[in-house]
């Protein structure tokens, strides 16, 4: 007796198009958890130096290459996590206002997400018929040129037999006064030597320190580089004035009169310039150094597996 279960088909599969739209889905949410707990491992990781963190690098970093909604997922998911750990606060809606503008604002800046390939346009075919019509256009029309331009030659090599005898004069007193120069030079030279062997290796330390100079400048000022240090300095400088608003919202929420606000909002301001100042420091000095080579790295990887 054949049982009920038996007769079960498996569904059909998926066609080209939606198996791997549902496969870039699956992976996407695989890579935005990692990324959360990656967020969430960092920040810990580096609770104990006061105002360091390198959640903008990651934040930024992912949104260059992930899609806007795994970039979301990933944000909100870490935030979550914090609120988990350190219960509510009024930093708790700061932080997910604050890391999803950043996420988002890094996605529309620095994300270089592949095009489809099957959206590129084709070149047309060649039209061989009308190029060979045009081909013979263009012989009969160089037979003519040709014959124009060895009556020019003629004239041109009667020309450069006289001008010949003339170079020939000049180069007799060139060599008489080369010869003057260089005697004074082999006097000079030799005074100098002494000198140029002392320099040496200043002059190989100079320029050892002028390359690396050049190459700290040309990463600097990358393309992506510079957007990207660019985008955590006005940022952090954003994180200064919006946790001050926030913490004057919570203070209106709580009874403060409207009329002292504006004061609060100064007060907590300054109160926090010292951790905005080293916060805004460490933030740039990261990126800088660490972002062309982390997103190289990333490239990679995301190549391979995504």
């Amino acid at each position: 007796m054949r049982s009920r279960y038996m007769s079960y088909k498996a569904p059909a599969a998926l066609d080209g198009a939606a198996g791997n739209a549902h496969a870039r889905t699956a992976k996407e949410l695989v890579y935005a958890g990692v990324f959360a707990a990656l967020l969430s491992g960092a920040k810990l990781a580096l609770r104990v130096i006061p105002n360091v963190e390198v959640v903008t690098l990651l934040i930024i970093l992912y949104a260059s290459f992930a899609g806007g909604r795994a970039v979301f997922c990933a944000v909100t998911v870490f935030c979550t996590i914090e609120f988990a750990i350190y219960g509510f606060g009024t930093w708790v809606p700061l932080y997910y206002i604050y890391w999803n503008l950043l996420g988002f604002a890094a996605w529309l800046l620095l994300n270089v997400l592949p095009k489809n390939a099957a959206s590129r346009k084709r070149e047309p075919l060649v039209n061989n018929t009308k190029h060979a019509v045009d081909g013979e256009d263009f012989f009969d029309n160089a037979g003519g040129l040709t014959e124009k331009c060895d009556a020019e030659a003629d004239t041109g090599k009667q020309a450069d037999t006289g001008i010949t005898d003339d170079v020939s004069g000049l180069t007799e007193k060139r060599d008489a006064a080369a010869d003057t120069v260089i005697q004074a030079d082999t006097d000079v030279t030799d005074d100098m030597r002494g000198e140029i062997a002392l320099s040496e290796p200043l002059r190989k330390t100079a320029y050892a320190v002028l390359v690396k100079f050049k190459r700290a400048v040309k990463r600097i000022f990358a393309e992506y580089t510079f957007r990207a240090s660019v985008l955590a300095a006005v940022f952090t400088v954003f994180f200064g004035v919006l946790s001050s608003g926030v913490d004057v919202l919570f203070a209106a929420a709580g009874g403060v009169p409207a009329a002292q606000l504006n004061r609060l909002f100064v007060v907590f301001y300054v109160r926090g310039l010292w951790f905005y100042g080293v916060h805004f420091v460490s933030n740039v000095f990261i990126l800088v150094f660490s972002y062309g080579r982390l997103r190289v790295l990333l490239k990679k990887i995301l190549r391979v597996t995504f």
